[in-house]
C-alpha cells in the first residue's frame, strides 16, 4: 500500500459506512475478499473462510490466479 494511504482512516470509514449501510438493509453479514490485508480484517473482527463458503454466485467469478482470502463478519 502506498504510504500516503496508510494511517489515514479512510479504511475504517469506509468499513464503518459499508457496515452500518449493511445494518439498515437487513443484511446479516460482509464477505471480503483480500490478497494482503488479512491482518486489518481480522483486526475488524472478520473471520477467515474456507473458499467453499462463499456464495456460489460470487465463487464462480474467483480468480484463482489472485489466491484472495475470504472473509466473513457477522453483523
Amino acid at each position: 500500500m502506498h504510504p500516503d494511504f496508510q494511517n489515514n482512516q479512510r479504511g475504517e470509514s469506509l468499513l464503518q459506512h459499508m457496515e452500518s449501510k449493511a445494518r439498515s438493509l437487513g443484511i446479516a453479514g460482509l464477505f471480503v475478499l483480500t490478497t494482503q490485508a488479512t491482518h486489518w480484517f481480522r483486526e475488524r473482527g472478520f473471520d477467515m473462510l474456507p473458499l467453499q463458503k462463499l456464495p456460489i454466485k460470487k465463487r464462480q467469478l474467483y480468480n484463482y490466479r489472485r489466491n484472495a482470502k475470504v472473509f466473513f463478519k457477522k453483523l
